[in-house]
């Protein structure tokens, strides 16, 4: 190792000496500011300009340089801060106190501060109206720049930063006095070591090299970062820019300016981490998972083992949420992150990808056996109850599981979203194993989302209408409209899947806002046609997205108003779903729409979370008794008894019962003898275009309907 700065042993002076020496010198000598105002002028300048060295000092060079000489002056100057150079030598023209011009020499230089920035210029002025005493002129300018070289020194030694001089072996031959401030070490103590020797291991062989291609490219400053141990064993972040002198014969070495940046470091270290992790639970996140999966996918081909993903997420963790605050939504999610780290093995890893969902990464995998095996013990250790401070909580989780097949670590996480998908589809608390007819399904959806977008932008959807007929006489009473899609070859399709992509996507917000337009529009017309005796009122279904979208109270009361509508002509549905997991948007949009006097009602009544507490609370005008109870009627006893209990829970409680999906004379006539009110299926009517509904007489020639009791 060749390298170092000058020893200061080489330059040492005395302060005084160097006062003598520049206020004596016969040639003019100058600390120069770098903006060009002059800091400190000696005698020999003074008589050169003729100016008291005090008024030189209120003057800057370009005040006294000659207009036609000052850009090429200024053009140096701005060459060396750049560093393009180190000194520049020119003749150029000062104007005296008296008004004549002085031809003059001058050799200038820069001081740098230690962190590179400029310090002061040292100017050399010599008079070459003759060339008399040039030698000694010379002479005096050398012992001048000495005497500078001297008092850089001595700032040296008192900078707040390490300056060490290297030599050709690679040892330290001088370092300054901040290495007992900074580092604990006293003068002297690192002289004749190895310049590697405080340096940490795992970087010693970094800084070797840069300081062998430094040796080579002496043309070549390099900045790096290491960490060096302190006095007591403790270590630190240092930045050092290092500059070859070797062949300077006034040093004979390699100068490390060498800087304690060890905050920085460590505030740089926290920025990374919270790059890569996440903030709450202190998992890895999104973006380092991805590294992790990529290079795992990459290991696992190589060894021809499998890779698994893991996708869960927390079954109805919003309702801790909501119930309990976010704050134990958040210690709720500390806990479960900690019990995955403790049921997942050693080298897998577990990531939070944002909200309630987590991403275990599982690799060398043997057999699919090992992975259910784990899915089935993430299960048992989530579903284990919590004791919050809020109170005790018991949540279960969702599992989607994906194997590596080759597609890039993308698809696999793709892959698993889609089992987790399938998995809360199924029932929720259990897991699901990717397949390739999932994949299938997902193209699917995609490709009606697609479709539902191209209807929604080119005016094809469509409201078909279904009455609602009044049991007693077998008249309609209202009308529920429904969506139909119509295809662009002119077919009609049902909406299916449809509804259920639309809700994924936030489609459902527009697709219902003209749905909810389509029928208002349809019953203003049927008021303006047959008055009273139309339908009593249109029934639209509306989603949980759709109660709680910004604007959906201002969309219905436009809709009422643009159609000469009253409150009352409108019902709006919703599942039993949308009730039980109502946030506070919901609740004030439901409350709205009471007070407006629209109707509430809740459809596929009986197959959800059904509860007596949320009929009171809720103001509901009717219930829609489910299809799959009338379905049984007649073949299951207890499907019998459900639907009675539904019918009577309405009548005591001021609710009007309508039965969906009769299709037989059966259903109708045991819907009559068990008194419902209401009844809807393809016995009565199937959805038509509004135009194509007729109202006044019963749905069916011989409709009879007993007394209800």
């Amino acid at each position: 190792m060749t390298d170092v700065t000058a020893s200061p042993s080489r330059i040492a002076g005395d302060p005084e000496e160097f006062q003598l020496a520049f206020e004596q010198a016969p040639i003019g000598i100058a600390l120069v500011a770098p903006d060009g105002r002059f800091l400190w002028v000696n005698a020999a300048l003074s008589r050169i300009c003729g100016y008291p060295a005090a008024e030189l000092l209120r003057l800057t060079f370009q005040d006294i340089t000659h207009p036609e000489d000052l850009d090429a002056d200024l053009a140096q100057v701005e060459e060396m801060i750049a560093g393009s150079i180190t000194a520049y030598t020119m003749e150029k023209r000062y104007f005296h106190a008296r008004g004549h011009e002085v031809p003059v020499q001058l050799d200038v230089s820069l001081v740098r501060a230690p962190d590179g920035s400029p310090r002061y210029f040292i100017s050399h002025v010599q008079d070459i109206t003759e060339r008399r005493g040039t030698r000694d002129a010379l002479a005096s300018a050398h012992d001048a720049l000495r005497a500078s070289q001297q008092r850089f020194a001595a700032l040296v030694e008192r900078s707040t930063d390490i300056i060490c001089i290297i030599d050709e072996q690679g040892c330290i031959a001088y370092h300054s006095p901040a290495a007992e401030r900074l580092l604990g070490y006293l003068p002297g103590s690192w002289l004749g070591t190895p310049f590697t020797a405080v340096v940490h291991p795992e970087d010693q062989a970094g800084l070797n090299e840069t300081f062998r291609r430094l040796v080579l490219d002496p043309t070549h400053t390099p900045l790096t970062e290491v960490r060096v141990t302190t006095a007591d064993g403790d270590w630190r972040h240092v930045e050092i820019v290092a500059t070859n002198r070797l062949s300077d014969p006034a040093v004979g070495g390699i100068v490390a300016n060498v800087r304690d940046v060890t905050e920085r470091s460590e505030a740089a270290t926290r920025l990374a981490w919270q790059a890569f992790h996440d903030s709450l639970t202190g998992l890895p996140n999104r973006a380092l998972l991805a590294d992790r999966l990529g290079h795992a996918v990459e290991r696992a081909r190589r060894a021809g083992d499998l890779t698994a993903l893991l996708f869960l997420d927390l079954d109805r963790f919003k309702l801790v949420n909501d119930s309990m605050g976010h704050e134990a939504g958040d210690l709720l999610l500390i806990e479960v992150a900690q019990r995955l780290q403790q049921a997942v093995r050693t080298g897998d890893s577990v990531a939070r990808l944002g909200g309630d969902e987590f991403v275990v990464l599982v690799e060398s995998v043997g057999e699919t056996d090992e992975v259910s095996a784990l899915a089935e013990r993430i299960g048992d250790v989530v579903s284990a109850p919590i004791q919050l401070p809020q109170g005790m909580v018991t949540v279960t989780a969702s599992i989607g599981i994906a194997y590596d097949s080759g597609r890039g670590p993308e698809h696999l996480l793709r892959d698993a979203d889609t089992a987790l998908y399938r998995a809360k589809d199924k029932g929720r608390n259990r897991y699901h194993v990717f397949t390739e007819s999932l994949r299938t399904a997902a193209l699917r959806r995609m490709t009606a989302e697609q479709e539902l977008r191209d209807a929604l932008e080119h005016g094809r959807l469509e409201v078909h209408y279904q009455p609602i007929v009044d049991l007693a006489d077998g008249n309609v009473h209202a009308v529920e409209a429904l969506l139909r899609i119509r295809t662009e070859d002119g077919g009609l399709e049902l909406p299916g899947e449809y509804i259920e992509v639309a809700d994924e996507s936030g489609l459902i917000v527009p697709v219902g806002a003209a749905v909810l337009e389509m029928a208002c529009a349809a019953m203003g017309t049927w008021r303006a046609r047959y008055g009273d005796g139309g339908p009593h009122h249109v029934a639209v279904n509306v989603s949980a997205r759709e109660l709680a979208s910004a604007g959906f109270t201002d969309r219905v009361l436009q809709a009422l108003e643009g159609n000469d509508l009253v409150a009352a002509d409108l019902v709006l549905e919703f599942t039993e779903a949308t009730v039980i997991g109502a946030d506070r948007p919901t609740l004030r949009a439901v409350d709205w729409l009471h007070q407006l006097g629209v109707g509430l009602s809740i459809d596929d009544f009986g197959t959800g979370y059904s509860s007596l507490a949320y009929l009171k609370r809720f103001p509901i005008r009717s219930v829609k008794l489910d299809r799959t109870f009338v379905g049984g009627l007649g073949v299951d006893p207890s499907d019998a008894e459900i639907v009675k209990a539904v019918i009577t829970l309405g009548r005591s409680l001021g609710l009007e019962v309508v039965a969906e999906g009769i299709e037989t004379l059966d259903q109708l006539r045991r819907l009559e003898e068990l008194g419902c009110h209401f009844g809807q299926g393809f016995l009565l009517g199937h959805p038509v275009a509004s135009t194509d509904l007729r109202f006044g007489g019963p749905v069916l020639p011989a409709f009879t309907r007993r007394p209800m009791a």
